[in-house]
């Protein structure tokens, strides 16, 4: 059984897991997230870190769903192998964020027959027996298609009806920074204990902050995400050109941390010009978020993760289908930082335990 006490250790496993990519030199990278999740935008860090840094590999060919076309990946990369970035492959987000991601990743994986393709760590759920038939027979009709399934649920369902694929079983890419410099950094602290809990999902009324039964408990979605959607049309204009979603505060310490962060060339190096609110002011987003508290409570996976980079004691909530707890029972419940807890009743005294074993 593999040592997973430290961060250091899941990304040794992480490593080891993506040895196979070691042959690539060369490739295309697809999915730059468009949208001001902090998850999304550490996954494509991390991957253009792993990909440049460790592996040395060329990305020739790079954009966002929007962005993406077919013709033009194909000129730029031939029969190089393509990577599409690590995530959640399923149907289970269609009626709330749009079914593109799914759509074109199975159509990338049907029409490039001739190409390795690597779909990085994934969460794999789906609900319609129809889409999941269909994503089937388009998966294991490709001759090198290698599956990257991040938690163990996903790796047996995916083993079950991708069974014609390569399925590896693999981290989340996000611990690929773990040891790295850069991600802890001085910042405003507050007593303060911080709840974060999706805004796109309902967790069920047992969940709520007011039944935790915690004082002094801030409640909030990532930062930029929730500040985007409780603007108006012209006042997010207006905000993103002041202040690029954030306080003063936080300015300062974004603009402080750009420019002493080592690996700020290669993000900005791939990010597609046709983004208008950069990673990098997402990414600190999350991090200045989450160090602010000395405690968080979180059912978003990243929360959980960057809260593990960053030393913080946290709990871990159950969230969408399964993926929060398989994700623990596999990777980190070796750790003592962090507790997963699926009653609400036991939250305020796993908070307290944490707590009490800070001081």
């Amino acid at each position: 059984m593999d040592n997973l006490s430290s961060t250091r250790h899941i990304k040794q496993v992480l490593h080891r897991s993506l040895q196979v990519l070691g042959t690539v030199r060369e490739c295309a990278l697809v999915d730059y997230p468009q949208y001001a999740n902090v998850g999304s935008h550490f996954l494509w860090l991390s991957e253009v870190l792993y990909l440049t840094e460790v592996l040395n590999v060329k990305i020739k060919y790079f954009s966002t769903l929007r962005d993406f076309s077919g013709n033009g990946m194909q000129e730029q990369i031939g029969n190089s192998p393509i990577l599409l970035r690590s995530g959640y492959l399923g149907d289970f987000w269609d009626g709330i964020h749009g079914s593109k991601r799914r759509l074109i990743y199975e159509y990338i994986v049907e029409r490039f027959q001739q190409n390795p393709i690597f779909i990085m760590p994934q969460s794999i759920h789906y609900r319609d027996p129809d889409k999941l038939k269909n994503a089937a027979r388009i998966m294991n009709s490709h001759p090198d298609l290698t599956i990257f399934a991040r938690e163990s649920a996903s790796y047996q369902f995916v083993s079950e009806h991708f069974s014609r694929c390569r399925v590896i079983l693999a981290p989340d890419i996000v611990f690929h920074l773990a040891g790295l410099p850069g991600l802890n950094f001085r910042t405003e602290y507050k007593s303060s204990i911080l709840y974060l809990r999706r805004s796109d999902w309902d967790s069920g009324t047992g969940f709520s902050p007011q039944h935790l039964g915690i004082a002094d408990l801030v409640h909030n979605d990532w930062d930029v995400f929730w500040r985007v959607r409780k603007l108006s049309r012209n006042r997010v204009v207006r905000k993103l050109w002041q202040q690029h979603l954030a306080p003063p505060g936080e300015i300062a310490s974004r603009y402080k941390w750009r420019f002493r962060y080592p690996y700020a060339k290669q993000l900005k190096q791939f990010s597609p010009s046709s983004v208008k609110l950069p990673s990098w002011n997402i990414i600190h987003s999350g991090l200045y978020q989450l160090q602010k508290h000395p405690l968080v409570i979180t059912n978003r996976l990243h929360g959980h993760i960057l809260s593990l980079l960053l030393d913080i004691p946290h709990i871990l909530l159950p969230g969408p289908y399964n993926k929060m707890e398989s994700f623990y029972n596999t990777w980190t419940h070796q750790i003592p930082s962090c507790r997963y807890v699926n009653e609400h009743r036991q939250v305020k005294k796993v908070a307290e335990e944490l707590l009490q074993a800070t001081q």
